[in-house]
């Protein structure tokens, strides 16, 4: 006799199902998966596009690595106050100039995190077994009524052992 956990159980209700002995029914789970999935995207898009409605202030974003070919980014995550901005998935980050598409955003005082998972380059053996993670938060000032152009570039000189990319972060605003 199988034993149903609390957690299953919670499961199948959520998604409507009856707690079943047999295997449980995964084209039916992976269907409210991906009607969940959707629905929350749907849910952010509305949101964003609220946010643009009520706030007069706006936020772009840019970032540049320099490090390349000796130092690659893996990954890289831009947040604002915790939040999201934009995040390179799986794609390995080259020198080329990544721009975060333009957001309302409130007025005021905000932190802006740059997040860099850093490797050597493809010349260093076991390259894909060696890194580090960075992290640099910046406090901004988001005016009233403007346009805020945060570039962010980085760069790698490989001295060991600080391990640290070096930052630099401009800031524009503009009507």
């Amino acid at each position: 006799m199988r034993r149903l956990t609390l957690p299953f159980i919670a499961l199948c209700l959520c998604v409507g199902a009856a707690p079943a002995v047999g295997k449980p029914d995964l084209a039916a789970l992976r269907a409210e998966y991906d009607r969940l999935r959707d629905e929350l995207a749907r849910s952010r898009a509305r949101a964003q596009l609220v946010k643009e409605a009520i706030y007069t202030a706006k936020l772009s974003a840019s970032f540049r690595w320099k490090g390349a070919p000796d130092y690659l980014i893996h990954r890289a995550e831009l947040r604002l106050d915790g939040g999201d901005l934009w995040n390179s998935g799986d794609k390995p980050i080259t020198g080329d100039l990544i721009k975060v598409a333009e957001r309302g955003i409130k007025p005021g005082a905000h932190a802006l995190t740059l997040r860099l998972e850093i490797r050597p380059g493809s010349k260093t053996k076991d390259a894909d077994k060696l890194g580090y993670v960075s992290e640099h938060t910046f406090a901004i000032i988001v005016p009233e009524g403007k346009i805020t152009r945060v570039t962010l570039t980085g760069d790698e000189d490989g001295n060991p052992p600080e391990y640290q990319p070096e930052i630099e972060m401009e800031v524009e605003s503009e009507k």
